[in-house]
């Protein structure tokens, strides 16, 4: 099953996207941090696809997907 990671840390905006983009079809995962949560759960779940918040709590949105991006 495909499935779609959200990094943000706002739990309200979290929670919004969970619910707007879960279905039978895929699964989403949520994380509220960058550096930990976030690239952990990439690193272990492999998602098809990530929506990543710009400006995160511990780093930059764009340093993470800086270390995501496949060379």
């Amino acid at each position: 099953m495909p499935s779609l990671l959200v990094i943000d840390d706002e739990p309200n905006v979290l929670y919004s996207m969970e619910k707007g983009f879960q279905s039978d079809a895929l699964t989403v995962l949520t994380a509220q941090t960058g550096a930990g949560a976030g690239l952990e759960m990439i690193e272990q779940q492999r998602p098809d696809a990530v929506i990543l918040d710009v400006r995160l709590s511990d780093m930059s949105g764009l340093d993470v997907f800086d270390r995501i991006r496949p060379d």
